[in-house]
């Protein structure tokens, strides 16, 4: 792989999972991933109040997986919903906030983009 491709590589995607935190002579803990071009992620200090986020930020990326699969499983399941009934959703739709809301937190992530893209026709059915 070369410097740029790495580069792209870096910039692109987060490094690829699953993360683990090992702890380092100083105390510190080292977010690693199995990537071999980049395998340092993070580094956690030592001491009672970082220590804590570690194991969060070494499962970051099955969570963000994890998100994906719900966001596109809830999606699908609610415009079945949607279509079962014969109905527009309404504008306040609870689901649809959650959904919105999940998409949300994976666009923070760095996640790309949604798998699930139907939610605007929620609204209008069968759009």
């Amino acid at each position: 792989m070369t410097g740029q491709d790495r580069s792209k590589a870096v910039l692109g995607n987060h490094s690829p999972g699953p993360w683990s935190a090992e702890r380092k002579d100083d105390g510190c803990l080292e977010i690693v991933s199995p990537c071999e071009n980049v395998p340092h992620v993070a580094t956690v200090p030592a001491g009672f109040y970082h220590e804590p986020n570690a194991p969060l930020i070494a499962s970051a990326p099955e969570l963000l997986k994890a998100l994906q699969i719900a966001e596109y499983r809830l999606g699908e399941l609610h415009w079945d919903m949607v279509n079962i009934h014969d109905e527009p959703c309404p504008s306040d739709c609870r689901t649809c906030g959650e959904i919105a809301s999940i998409q949300a937190v994976i666009a923070s992530a760095g996640g790309g983009e949604s798998f699930w893209h139907p939610i605007d026709n929620f609204f209008a059915k069968g759009g």
